[in-house]
């Protein structure tokens, strides 16, 4: 609960929602942008429409997929990181 949390815990948590706004807000710039181009090819010369491919390098990127070792020692780093804050942070400001 909010009252139960440090300070510093409290500015981690309205920073990591800033920094996520701020990539929604520029994902949804360059949409927004790549609509606008392909509406104005498409309509002043649609015979040079780009292919999904060209319009979209990398969009269809096929990625290895992770193993259950490498999930788990994903998860592992995370868990000794946020041990790692949890234990510097201050105490006694409940």
């Amino acid at each position: 609960m909010f009252w139960q949390i440090t300070p510093r815990e409290a500015m981690v948590i309205l920073e990591g929602a800033d920094a996520r706004d701020m990539t929604q807000m520029r994902l949804s710039q360059a949409m927004v942008w790549a609509t606008a181009q392909l509406v104005a090819v498409g309509f002043h010369n649609p015979k040079n429409f780009p292919k999904f491919d060209k319009a979209f390098p990398g969009a269809k990127a096929d990625r290895e997929p992770q193993s259950d070792d490498a999930i788990f020692a994903a998860m592992d780093r995370w868990v000794a990181k946020t041990e790692l804050v949890e234990a510097s942070a201050p105490k006694g400001m409940d």
